[in-house]
């Protein structure tokens, strides 16, 4: 099993966040690992996410991986802002502030969470329905939608349900 990055934290940043001045430094690569390994994996199966893996950068995998980026971006987006938006020092959490914006509370942070959780799993869909589809399905032949997770299972507010 080898680990290759299917993005980086300036895509990350390009794609998914409204301030492109973010710093690179708060998409940490722990981010991308775990999002890339718990929401891409998932999506495509164990077995063709390796071989996505070792052909990222040759045709037809790079269109696909092209096609990952969007989904992969909202779902680092998704872990990162916990710490993004919490300062933690050795007097504990603290909410990162500025004197030229104001405070969005703990709602409006769990929305924008859940906003970019949606966001990532309706790029997911896309994904599934490009590989799917009669111009793309003979170029990968060993996706089998079945290992897509989200073929058997459906999620609504916390819980998982059969399909």
């Amino acid at each position: 099993m080898t680990y290759q990055a299917l993005i980086t934290a300036n895509e990350v940043i390009s794609i998914a966040f409204m301030d492109s001045n973010l710093a690179t430094s708060k998409i940490k690569d722990e981010f991308i690992k775990v999002a890339q390994e718990t929401y891409i994996r998932e999506l495509l199966g164990d077995d063709f996410y390796e071989e996505v893996l070792e052909n990222y950068n040759t045709s037809p995998y790079d269109d696909l991986v092209t096609q990952i980026k969007p989904a992969l971006a909202y779902y680092v987006k998704y872990l990162a802002l916990p710490d993004i938006i919490t300062k933690i020092t050795n007097k504990g959490a603290a909410l990162s502030t500025s004197n030229t914006t104001e405070q969005v509370d703990s709602v409006g942070r769990g929305q924008v969470r859940r906003t970019a959780l949606e966001m990532g799993d309706k790029y997911a869909e896309i994904v599934t329905r490009w590989i799917q589809h009669d111009d793309n399905k003979n170029d990968f032949p060993n996706y089998y939608k079945n290992n897509n997770v989200r073929n058997r299972v459906s999620r609504k507010c916390g819980f998982i349900f059969p399909k």
